[in-house]
């Protein structure tokens, strides 16, 4: 029943949510009907639980409100109104006095059909979209069932929405349309979402002890490379016997979970299995009543508990875990089995979430004397306030600005100013190190106001003054000038971050290739990026200080076809023998003249870690360990008390009969804080005549990149970019600093063939990060600086400067950043500056993390290995220099069958051998329980390449 008014039917208690419905044209959207649903978190992870409050309807002016019931971690709610789409919003009880704004905006259609694996139409099935807080499952008549020839169709999806198609139907798995195809961006037409037939699953549950069986507990079963999450339904008639429908086939774990809503009695316990399609796979889990243990978590600066905090700790020993949410006294209460446990995470509203320290030994209370009751054992848990932005938007006439969206740019964070203009809202989930630097922006879309501010001093109020925003038109057109419908379009503050986690607009282009951009703001720079199936994506930068014109201005966008899939590239792994707590290879790679490959084996998790330099011999397979860093530094004689070198992290550069490499320590570092590791970084090299290490330098700070050129080897250390000069011709040393905050460090370098150094600068302004190209000659001169667009994501330490690179035959040299933005240095013949030409993203999607580059044997193609996401394929890129053609294939692993890389890292650019075998190397976790991190090393033929 649709209720006008303030209350739902049986809610007489609970916070209450206000708010308006607004139609795109300005007008109210009176007698619109807004679904409630209440979310809870009733387990410790997974889905929060929907619970359907009712629904409202908005009165002439669009305003609604309405009571809700308990205490919900959060609240959708989503308003129909007929010939508009469908348009949400969620609710924070936490910030109960901010009023809700639903925007509807005209319709466009999904549509598609359904089909399993050889192509038939599905009927019967179950489609509904998910994604920006909402799932189509939760909401009345938000989900359509395919007809006989297994087509779905939703014709109230707003213009831009980009969501997941979830798919269910009887005898089969469970898909979504994200894990297989990616998002999809309404309006969109002819989707096909391609159904695997079910696997089954069962699990028995008894008491380790008496083997009794074990009723009353909720299982949560997992399928890694699907990211399948399910709970399990209890079999009727048979105690402790729980099963699985509509699963996909796949390795995974069953384990315990945790609900809130009741006292934890039995320890965590999981196990492995292996779903088969058709089959019934059965499982066995033994579960152990758990001793009794504490979580005390609190304000690092009052002391005071803090309620509804979530804290998880593991213990390698038992591979078990215990977690669990803070009472109002601050305490989490979980239990156990005997074990020693590490704290992991910890968060809680409001703070600055992320991995502590602590450690909790459980005891066994059969091994201990009987004096009674006694106290759990308890960690104590401190956790920081997170930054706080408060302050007041005003109109035009100086008033306070109600109902105005406020935005942390870059960052996750937002809310709406409530009646007086005022605002507050936390940086939760900051990773930047220093002083806080950040920049709000407000909009109205209504009224078309916008207003920028950074913000240095939290103590003070910002004030942000609305003022006429910017409407901007977009055309898309493909190479012969006809319109491109359906195309995104994302429109963001700033040219560093392509895809920030806020401050976006979005919107989709319709039949005659136009699409509208509201109310950006004309004092700030904005990235807008078109992207189309099919076509390589395209981006445009505005600058900053714009004029407002009265009509609304335009850009146009050009698309360029995609060229023709790839053949598949095939890899194959090569074993590496094992080291003292071998874990990665990151990206430590190189060749010599003889083709040999090279590489560095970074150890961890060990008493001294030492890392390991390899040669391996692709002709006859034969692998060779030369040597370990902290055997080679006691050796020369310059191995210092305590020393460890855990990682060889740059690549391995061959000057005359000499290879040159660095290592590096990271014990003792804080990025946040800019401290340096306790032994720094050393410079060597190793002769290819007798394998002699030499010990040429030591830093301070760690050496992670090394680049050589003419007579020069450059090292680059962290904090602060520091670039070390050795000269091969006289063997002094000389650096600068170029100067990049703690936290963030470039894995790469790039030297030229004449001996010039390019290294990126990195500073960070209130807009975000900003980075440019250094030059520096053979005396440490600069030369140049270019400034790096899409440089990095909004996160100083996550982002990795450059990553792939590679030299070409005529002297230039191609490199990528951290988001795959392509760019080409082109050296000049004599001692000047040389000339850095931005060419767009290597991949045509657009934003992708590209580790490595290597070039074709014509000179002409640029390829590389890309990953696609967690838990999903690696692809083979190849770029065009000649006319900027990209093409996508697969990345196949032949030896061993069935390698998946989906939870592996690759790194690695240059390295190829004589029989022109491409090679990357990182880390892969193991699919296991524990999943342990070890190091992998492919040997990639790939595909031939032709204009």
């Amino acid at each position: 029943m649709v209720l006008a008014g303030a209350m739902l039917a049986g809610c007489q208690s609970g916070p209450v949510v206000a708010g308006k419905v607004v139609c795109a044209d300005g007008r109210p959207g009176g007698g619109a009907v807004v679904t409630v649903i209440a979310y809870d978190q009733v387990r410790m992870s997974g889905r929060l639980e929907p619970r359907k409050m009712g629904q409202v309807r908005a009165d002439q002016n669009g305003a609604f409100s309405a009571r809700v019931s308990g205490a919900p971690e959060y609240v959708v709610l989503a308003a129909r109104k007929p010939g508009w789409a469908i348009g949400w919003e969620g609710w924070n009880p936490d910030r109960p006095s901010r009023r809700v704004r639903i925007r509807l905006k005209p319709p466009a259609a999904l549509t598609g059909r359904v089909v399993d694996e050889a192509g038939k139409p599905v009927p019967g099935a179950k489609v509904w979209p998910a994604g920006r807080g909402i799932s189509g499952e939760d909401i009345e008549g938000f989900e359509a069932l395919t007809d006989k020839d297994g087509r779905f169709a939703f014709h109230d999806m707003p213009p831009g929405a980009k969501v997941q198609l979830q798919v269910l139907a009887a005898g089969y798995a469970k898909t979504d349309s994200g894990r297989q195809e990616g998002d999809v961006v309404a309006p969109c037409q002819d989707i096909e979402l391609k159904l695997s037939p079910q696997a089954e699953l069962e699990a028995e549950v008894v008491e380790k002890l008496t083997g009794r069986p074990v009723s009353g507990v909720e299982l949560v079963a997992h399928v890694w490379q699907k990211t399948y999450s399910r709970i399990a339904e209890p079999v009727p008639g048979r105690p402790g016997h729980y099963r699985w429908l509509n699963m996909p086939a796949g390795r995974g774990m069953v384990g315990m979970s945790v609900r809130l809503d009741r006292p934890a009695v039995w320890a965590s316990a999981s196990a492995q299995m292996q779903t088969q399609v058709g089959q019934a796979t059965r499982v066995r889990l033994e579960l152990a009543r758990g001793v009794p243990v504490e979580f005390l978590v609190k304000d690092a600066a009052t002391g005071q508990p803090i309620p509804k905090a979530g804290v998880g700790a593991y213990s390698r020993q038992t591979r078990t875990e215990c977690s669990g949410l803070s009472g109002p006294d601050g305490v989490v209460r979980s239990v156990a089995v005997p074990g020693t446990y590490q704290v992991g995470w910890a968060w809680a509203n409001r703070y600055v979430s992320g991995r502590q320290e602590g450690t909790l030994v459980v005891l066994d209370p059969s091994t201990q004397p009987a004096s009674g009751p006694s106290r759990p054992p308890r960690v104590e848990i401190l956790l920081t306030k997170a930054p706080r932005v408060h302050g007041v938007i005003r109109s035009p006439e100086g008033k306070g600005a109600p109902d105005v969206e406020v935005i942390l740019v870059g960052d996750w964070g937002g809310t709406v100013s409530g009646d007086d203009g005022t605002f507050e809202l936390w940086r939760e989930y900051t990773e930047q190190p220093g002083a806080p630097r950040m920049m709000l922006l407000a909009r109205d879309e209504e009224r078309n106001l916008v207003a920028t501010a950074g913000v240095e001093d939290l103590a003070k109020p910002v004030e942000m003054n609305l003022r006429p925003g910017e409407v901007r038109q977009v055309r898309v057109v493909d190479a012969a000038g006809e319109a491109v419908p359906q195309a995104r379009v994302i429109a963001s503050v700033g040219w560093y971050n392509p895809d920030p986690p806020m401050a976006q607009w979005e919107s989709a282009t319709d039949a005659a290739g136009l699409a509208r951009l509201p109310v950006l703001p004309p004092d700030q720079p904005v990235s807008i990026r078109v992207a189309r199936a099919g076509f390589a994506c395209a981006q445009q930068l505005l600058p900053a200080d714009r004029p407002i014109l009265s009509a609304a201005g335009v850009s146009e966008f050009r698309l360029t076809a995609v060229g023709p899939p790839l053949p598949p590239a095939r890899a194959e792994r090569v074993d590496i023998p094992p080291i003292p707590g071998g874990w990665a290879i990151w990206g430590a790679t190189g060749t010599d003249d003889r083709g040999h490959v090279w590489f560095g084996v970074t150890s961890h998790e060990i008493e001294v870690p030492s890392a390991h330099l390899f040669e391996y011999e692709p002709a006859t397979g034969r692998l060779t360990d030369r040597g370990d860093v902290v055997g080679k530094l006691k050796q020369a004689g310059v191995l210092r008390t305590g020393e460890q070198q855990m990682k060889i992290h740059t690549r391995i550069c061959q000057v005359g009969r000499w290879l040159y490499f660095a290592s590096m320590d990271e014990k003792g570092e804080d990025e946040r804080k800019g401290v340096l590791p306790t032994f720094g970084g050393h410079l060597w090299r190793i002769s290819l005549q007798d394998y002699h290490w030499e010990h040429l330098h030591s830093v301070p700070e760690a050496l992670i990149a090394v680049g050589a050129g003419g007579d020069c080897v450059y090292a680059l250390g962290y904090w602060g970019h520091l670039l070390c000069q050795y000269s091969t011709r006289d063997g002094k040393v000389r650096s600068v600093k170029v100067g990049a905050p703690p936290g963030h460090v470039s894995r790469n370098i790039i030297v030229d063939r004449r001996g010039h150094a390019f290294v990126p600068r990195v500073t960070v302004t209130p807009e975000g990060m900003q980075a440019a190209l250094v030059e520096f000659d053979t005396e440490l001169k600069e030369l140049r600086c270019t400034p790096l667009p899409y440089y990095g994501e909004s996160s100083l330490i996550g982002t990795h400067g450059i990553v792939g690179l590679s030299p070409r035959p005529d002297g230039s040299i191609a490199f990528v950043t951290h988001n795959g933005f392509l760019s080409l240095i082109r050296p000049p013949e004599d001692a000047g500056p040389a000339e850095v030409k931005h060419l767009g993203f290597f991949h045509p999607d657009g934003p992708k993390y590209v580790a490595s580059m290597f070039l074709d044997d014509s000179g002409r193609f640029l390829m590389a290995a890309a990953g696609r996401g967690y838990d999903r394929p690696y692809e083979w890129l190849a770029y065009d220099l000649a006319t900027g053609t990209q093409r996508v294939g697969p990345l196949e692993v032949v030896k061993p069958a069935g390698l998946h890389l989906g939870r592996a890292n690759l790194y690695g650019s240059i390295c190829r051998d004589s029989a022109g075998a491409c090679y990357v190397a990182g880390v892969i976790n193991t699919e296991d329980l524990e999943s342990k991190s070890l190091p992998i090393l492919l040997k990639i033929m790939p595909p031939k390449l032709a204009p």
